[in-house]
C-alpha cells in the first residue's frame, strides 16, 4: 500500500451524489488536495492530521475566495499505486495535503473512521461529514 498520486483530479460523482463548501483558500490548494476548514478559511491539511474538512476540486491562490470544496462525493484522477479497489484510505502521515493508504499514528491513537475509499482503480469516494 502506498501514498496515492494526483493527476487531475476532476468530480465524477452522480448528480445528486456531491456537496460541496465554498469558502476562502488561505494559502495556495491544488486540485485534489485534502484541506482543513480554519477561522479564517481553508487550508492544506498538514501531515499527520486525522482527519479533512474536505478536498479541493481546483486550484486556488492565496486568498482567493468562492474556492469550492468537496465534502462528499466521487473524484477520478489517482494513480492507485497497488492500492486494492475497495481499500479505505486516510490523510498522509508525511505530505501535507496527501493521501494514503496507512493510517498515520494519530489515526490509530484515536481510530478514526475511514472517510475516503478507493473504489475503482484511479477513482475515491470521500465523506467529510
Amino acid at each position: 500500500m502506498a501514498l496515492l498520486t494526483r493527476s487531475n483530479p476532476i468530480l465524477v460523482s452522480p448528480p445528486g451524489e456531491n456537496r460541496i463548501r465554498v469558502g476562502v483558500a488561505t494559502e495556495a490548494i491544488s486540485k485534489g488536495q485534502l484541506v482543513a476548514k480554519t477561522a479564517s478559511g481553508y487550508s492544506v491539511l498538514a501531515a499527520g492530521q486525522p482527519y479533512a474538512s474536505g478536498i479541493a476540486l481546483k486550484d486556488y491562490y492565496a486568498g482567493q475566495k468562492g474556492c469550492d470544496f468537496g465534502i462528499t462525493g466521487e473524484m477520478d484522477g489517482f494513480a492507485a499505486n497497488g492500492n486494492t479497489v475497495g481499500a479505505f484510505l486516510y490523510p498522509s502521515a508525511s505530505v501535507a495535503g496527501g493521501i494514503d493508504s496507512v493510517p498515520s499514528e494519530i489515526d490509530t491513537d484515536v481510530a478514526a473512521a475511514p472517510q475516503i475509499q478507493l473504489i475503482e482503480s484511479g477513482r475515491i469516494s470521500f465523506n467529510f461529514v
